[in-house]
């Protein structure tokens, strides 16, 4: 039986959480995540020596060998990994690599850059698998990848712009300060280097989108997707650029990975999607369904491909990707971070290869999920450039439907009880939050929310 300590310290912690939840953000400040660590050490999970320890990043084989073009491409279209000479990126916490090393949740609001699937450049791709680690085997010279650990504003993260605890609102003015830091960087030739930049985003406005804020409700989402890249092709006008837009995952998924600290921090950061029920859950993944669908429609749409020297691909590995499982049907938890929110360098590696293979595939045929254990796939002779909507095989996509589910009004209830070592002792507390939520009406001539997983671009 649990000491009435740990119940205790359980209790103060859920109390907590409950306060925070009122303010929609995710738990990234140090003081959420030291109570937790508090409690892990109550509960005798880990020692204060081993939560200091960091975990390894994961590595690659990979013996491609591949040349840039014999003179800079001029077209988008004719790029090759090898001449991509400058890589960047912005988003949030996952791109910011939150936790990614962390042994234990004392040190989960370390940012490890330089092990960041999309952005990370620490050692070689034979211990730390990432984009550019990969691109390194094309073109050992590639600059603005993030190095070890620090914030988006520290020297360490160079053209990693990302924010823990973004939402889509954010990114536009992420990507002015990412297009001010190239142009101030002494070795980025704005005019003329290629440029690679990925984007991802949407987690935290999906965590919130039962809060009925309108910033994280679908067509708002799209909007500030559709300012970030009217930012860069039009407004802007960035030279020599390569977009990729990864779709977001489908958070409700969460809610299959457990642990005692997992509920806690799910509660907090993502309680829409994880602890407020299935109705709410149900909200998220519907939402989810039509953010991909209109991110879909926006790049499929060609108003990105008027240009030779820019364009945009979508990258929906996340779409179908799961929750990877153990042989018993449980949660495979070294794929995320000790607060089974974030990836862990092994879920970092294993998106990092699933985005360089969707960047090798045609459009219109690329994989919607990840394959666990999947190896990073080579360009071939025949086609040694990045696919893009205008260099691969004749296009056919399909948009297909789903029916949404009303949902309607509902309360969460929250019991804490703490109970003190060889008295009899009462529960504590009861806590109880009503959420009121505003009814989704949907008849039957509501037009139907389509899936963007069979809408393969």
């Amino acid at each position: 039986m649990a000491s009435a300590t740990l119940w205790i310290a359980l209790s103060m912690v859920l109390m907590v959480a409950v306060v925070r939840s009122d303010y929609n953000q995710p738990p990234y400040d140090s003081d959420f995540y030291k109570s937790l660590g508090d409690l892990e050490l109550i509960a005798n999970l880990t020692t204060k020596e081993d939560a200091q320890k960091v975990l390894p990043a994961v590595g690659t084989q990979f013996d491609c060998l591949g040349e840039p073009s014999a003179e800079v491409p001029e077209s988008v279209h004719s790029l090759r990994p090898g001449d991509i000479k400058v890589v960047s990126s912005v988003g949030d916490s996952i791109t910011a690599a939150f936790g990614a090393k962390s042994a234990s949740i004392i040190t989960i609001t370390t940012e490890y850059r330089g092990i960041s699937w999309s952005m990370g450049g620490d050692e070689t791709v034979e211990s730390v698998t990432t984009v550019p680690n990969l691109l390194k085997k094309f073109n050992p010279n590639v600059h603005g990848w993030s190095i070890k650990t620090g914030k988006s504003d520290s020297s360490n993260a160079r053209l990693n712009l990302a924010v823990s605890g973004a939402i889509a609102k954010e990114v536009p003015g992420q990507l002015v300060r990412l297009v001010e830091r190239m142009k101030a960087d002494p070795n980025v030739d704005y005019e003329n280097d290629w440029k690679l930049l990925t984007i991802w985003i949407g987690g935290n406005d999906l965590c919130a989108v039962c809060k009925n804020n309108p910033d994280n409700q679908p067509d708002q989402y799209i909007a500030y997707i559709r300012e970030s890249l009217d930012y860069l092709h039009t407004v802007e006008k960035v030279p020599r650029l390569f977009v990729n837009l990864v779709q977001i995952l489908d958070v409700s998924r969460l809610s299959e990975v457990s642990g005692i600290i997992c509920s806690i921090v799910h509660f907090v950061a993502c309680s829409c999607a994880t602890t407020d029920g299935a109705g709410a859950r149900e909200q998220v993944r519907l939402a989810a369904l039509e953010y991909q669908r209109l991110t879909s429609e926006l790049v499929t749409s060609g108003g990105y491909d008027t240009r030779q020297d820019f364009t945009v691909v979508l990258q929906p590995f996340f779409i179908d990707t799961q929750v990877p499982k153990k042989g018993d049907g449980k949660s495979d938890n070294t794929y995320f971070a000790p607060d089974c929110f974030h990836f862990s360098g092994k879920g970092q590696a294993a998106c990092a290869i699933a985005l360089w293979n969707n960047m090798l595939e045609p459009v219109g045929q690329k994989r919607t999920s990840w394959t666990l254990g999947e190896a990073p796939m080579c360009p071939s002779e025949a086609q040694p450039f990045l696919y893009t909507r205008l260099n691969g095989p004749a296009l056919s996509v399909a948009d297909n439907t789903h029916t949404a589910t009303p949902l309607s009004t509902k309360t969460t209830v929250i019991a804490v009880s703490a109970v003190g070592c060889g008295m009899l002792v009462a529960a504590i507390a009861a806590i109880i939050i009503a959420k009121k939520k505003s009814k989704v009406a949907v008849s039957e001539t509501t037009p139907l929310v389509k899936d963007a997983s069979e809408s393969n671009v």
